[in-house]
């Protein structure tokens, strides 16, 4: 199986609000869009049958669209439903093991909270990609370490590998975020929770569209092509 390639744009993480919308799948077949650059399944309440049928059905909602598709934490779960990765936690497998399961054409992503020396470990043991963040207070995560953004610039600068900042993301600071200069905005909550998650997938793309010609533009640099061309 060949890599995929991490493509620049919003990086879509499950949610539990998506329940009230009619479920997971009917949802995500219609967010699987252009700007979409990865998915992301982050369940860790239900049983693992249903996590695995989750999924897997995810998954091949994904690979019709051409879309990567990540598991969050598991690296059992990943390799059961053949997924296209794992995003690692601190406290989860390390870069090393979780390649010698998923196989060299895995894509790995790691959580390295606001730290440019864990980023640089990681990106040294093999990773694909990092995340920084809490970027803003997170509802699902209140506890969590932030970054401001200008470091998260910085970061972004001395890393050759792609970049994705997390935490509080949505429409309304949607601007402030694409400051940082990540490759990837990931958005769980803002989008979930909508009156319609459809359309305010849609104006977030909008609103970064409309920021790439702006002095803080989320620009495709080479440079950044070269980190999630890599």
């Amino acid at each position: 199986m060949k890599k995929k390639r991490l493509r620049a744009g919003i990086y879509l993480i499950t949610h539990p609000a998506y329940k009230k919308h009619g479920g997971l799948l009917a949802c995500f077949a219609d967010l699987l869009q252009p700007g979409v650059g990865a998915v992301q399944y982050r369940e860790k309440s239900k049983p693992w049958q249903k996590r695995r049928q989750e999924a897997r059905a995810l998954r091949g909602l994904c690979q019709r669209h051409g879309i990567p598709f990540i598991v969050n934490d598991s690296v059992a779960l990943a390799k059961a439903v053949m997924a296209d990765g794992v995003h690692l936690g601190q406290q989860d497998t390390a870069v090393p093991e979780a390649r010698q399961a998923l196989g060299k054409e895995a894509l790995i992503g790691v959580s390295c909270h606001n730290s440019l020396a864990l980023a640089q470990r990681a990106a040294a043991e093999g990773a694909d990609y990092l995340s920084f963040g809490s970027l803003f207070p997170s509802a699902s995560k209140p506890q969590a370490a932030q970054i401001r953004i200008e470091q998260a610039a910085y970061y972004c600068q001395q890393l050759k590998i792609a970049v994705v900042v997390i935490g509080g993301i949505g429409l309304a600071n949607l601007p402030l975020a694409l400051r940082s200069q990540a490759d990837l905005l990931a958005i769980a909550g803002d989008i979930a929770r909508a009156k319609v998650p459809r359309l305010q997938l849609a104006r977030c793309l909008k609103r970064m569209q409309a920021k790439q010609s702006s002095e803080f533009s989320y620009t495709m640099t080479e440079e950044l092509k070269g980190r999630i061309n890599r």
